[in-house]
């Protein structure tokens, strides 16, 4: 950047100048992101297809903003090390201060808008926008990315569209009237009767290319004449092989090929081509049933009780505060928010949430078959599945799980299916579909695996949203259940002897509650791990017939009767001093635990006493767990 100014600019001296603005920062911000992908005009005729259409049209996104920089850098005349980073729809980059820059943004920035709108509409939008700096500017480069940089972004997304609004052509009324069974159950826009239109069938037609077992690698390119043309940039899917031939048979305008989830991604042939290679992490992870994805409907059904989906929300906290403030040396307390610091948190954490993330989840399965040993070993259930395909509706299948720790033999695990059906996750958020009591397990699972991650560092934490809904519950609208108990989470303020916890919390089951109580010893403060041992074991109880199923609603009744109608901002407070359920739930003990060592447990440490305040949670998950199919 200080070589091309010099070279634009030569009247500007290049001495060192901590004031002067030889660098601009060139920052990008896609918004729209959840309403584009959880589009559904009429849920019910847009369900076939929704895992295919949600998971193409995520990864659209992402194919647009890797566009959107490509087409950046080239008009700039900037090479690709210029891009900072690119992730979960935002991205920055770094270019010298020239005035022949700073003219070339302002077409650009139209010409980006432009084909996004005429696209899109104003269903997304992509806010460009660029500040100068200084070499003493961004020295703490937190603090110029939060004010500086952050100013112009606020700005930006108030005023969307506002260097397109005098093109006339693109705001005139169409007038154009669809008539009735005329509209994609998708989009709303005009179809033929109730299919999707051609544009939804093309994010079905990325989401199913995306996860076959065939699809290598990402081709990115000029007038290929195939795949997608976003922004003048071309992309298509290919495998390994077809590649190669495609080279050998001079595929010259392929620019570059972007493998996934694997550094094994160099050309075995010989000869040389002008052709890039890299690879990246990509959340692809869904369950296949041999080749073929597994539905919704067919995943809600792995579940034990009720056939039921979970969908886990989460993403990290404050983490715009990390940026400003976080970075310091543990010694001096001196900030150390360069742009490489930030960058490499960015990068690390884009590669948990894209890459690591799906190894995690591997581990929930479900198994289409197991040996004569594994089926022998104790808790293993078999479930019937009924597919939704009509063709295999007639046999159906069964898959088996158990009820604690799996540990099949090599041959039975290759066999497995892993159930959690990742719909998005890349930046510092995810989004993942499936089984009700998988998704709970898992997401205790993820955040202790971002915790070792990130080295146990108290500042870098997570949050969640866990909605449970049925099988055939509108997708959009079970998202925006989670989307609102992942913002409970963010807002949750646990009212402690003067201190008050961080986010760092799980919504689910109506309650907001930390992950782990050890974190916070000599607080009161009790834990999601606590509620689910006890839930677990609640669990157990039932099924040996140590407890009755109406012991466990009797609990619910219970916190109905003292804690429900109290507003939220009174609820942590009278979880502490309403004890009116004590003298009921004594007795009911003492009449329904006759087992020594089991009323042992509910009653040591008073721990089904100290726990009744958040009851939802262990009732919820025992009584989910032990209902029959069908109840």
């Amino acid at each position: 950047s200080l070589y091309k100014v010099r070279v634009e600019e030569p009247s500007t001296s290049v001495s060192v100048q901590q004031e002067k603005n030889f660098f601009l920062f060139i920052e990008g911000d896609l918004s729209g992101i959840q309403s584009f992908i959880f589009q559904m005009h009429n849920a019910q005729k847009a369900a076939k297809g929704a895992a295919r259409r949600l998971r193409g049209r995520s990864f659209y996104l992402s194919l647009l903003a890797e566009a959107a920089c490509r087409k950046i850098l080239k008009a700039l005349e900037l090479p690709p090390t210029s891009l900072l980073w690119n992730a979960g729809g935002h991205f920055l980059i770094l270019a010298p201060n020239t005035t022949k820059i700073k003219k070339r943004l302002e077409v650009l920035e139209k010409e980006i808008v432009r084909w996004i709108y005429r696209k899109h509409g104003n269903n997304l939008y992509m806010a460009i926008y660029w500040t100068e700096a200084s070499p003493g500017e961004i020295k703490d480069f937190g603090k110029f990315k939060e004010e500086a940089l952050g100013t112009k972004a606020r700005r930006a997304k108030l005023q969307r569209f506002a260097s397109i609004m005098r093109e006339r052509d693109l705001f005139e009324a169409k007038g154009k009237v669809i008539p009735e069974g005329m509209h994609c159950p998708v989009c709303g826009q005009e179809s033929r009767g109730d299919e999707p239109c051609p544009v939804c069938k093309k994010y079905e037609k990325i989401g199913s290319r995306l996860v076959k077992a065939d699809c290598d690698c990402l081709i990115i390119g000029e007038n290929l004449g195939r795949g997608l043309n976003i922004l003048d940039v071309e992309f298509d899917f290919s495998t390994k092989d077809d590649l190669q031939e495609y080279l050998r048979s001079g595929g010259g305008t392929v620019k570059e090929a972007v493998f996934f989830n694997t550094p094994d991604f160099l050309p075995s042939y010989g000869g040389t081509t002008q052709l890039g290679y890299s690879f990246k992490y990509v959340g692809k992870g869904i369950p296949l049933r041999g080749e073929r994805p597994v539905t919704f409907g067919e995943i809600a059904q792995f579940s034990f009780g009720p056939a039921k989906l979970g969908l886990l929300k989460a993403d990290v906290d404050s983490l715009g505060t990390v940026f400003l403030s976080g970075l310091k040396d543990r010694k001096t307390g001196e900030k150390m928010a360069s742009i490489s610091r930030i960058h490499y948190l960015s990068t690390m954490l884009d590669t948990f949430f894209t890459g690591y993330l799906s190894k995690i989840m591997e581990s929930l399965k479900v198994y289409q078959g197991l040996c004569h040993s594994c089926k022998e070993m104790p808790g293993v259930v078999e479930i019937k599945v009924v597919p939704e395909n009509f063709e295999e509706r007639k046999e159906g299948y069964s898959v088996y799980r158990f009820l604690k720790d799996d540990e099949v033999c090599e041959e039975c695990s290759s066999k497995g299916i892993s159930t959690p059906y990742i719909t998005y996750s890349g930046g510092d958020d995810l989004l993942i579909v499936g089984p009700y009591d998988f998704i709970i397990e898992g997401a205790k699972v993820i955040r202790d695996e971002f915790r070792r991650f990130t080295g146990q560092n108290p500042n870098l934490t997570l949050s969640a949203g866990i909605a449970v809904t049925d099988m055939k519950f509108p997708m959009p609208k079970g998202t925006m259940a989670a989307d609102n108990m992942l913002e409970m989470s963010k807002g949750h303020i646990y009212r402690t002897i003067g201190e008050k916890a961080p986010k760092d919390s799980v919504t689910i089951f109506g309650e907001t509650v930390v992950w782990d109580s050890t974190d916070y010893i000599g607080n009161e403060i009790v834990g999601f791990d606590q509620l689910m041992e006890l839930g677990r074991h609640l669990e157990e109880d039932v099924r040996d017939g140590k407890v009755s199923k109406g012991f466990v609603y009797l609990l619910l009744e219970l916190w109905y009767s003292t804690f429900a109608g109290i507003r939220d901002d009174e609820l942590e407070r009278c979880r502490r001093t309403r004890k009116s359920y004590v003298p009921n739930l004594v007795y009911n003990l003492a009449r329904n635990v006759k087992d020594k060592d089991t009323f042992a447990y509910y009653d040591d440490d008073k721990r089904l006493m100290n726990l009744m305040p958040w009851a939802r949670v262990p009732v919820s998950w025992a009584s989910l767990r032990t209902r029959k199919r069908g109840d």
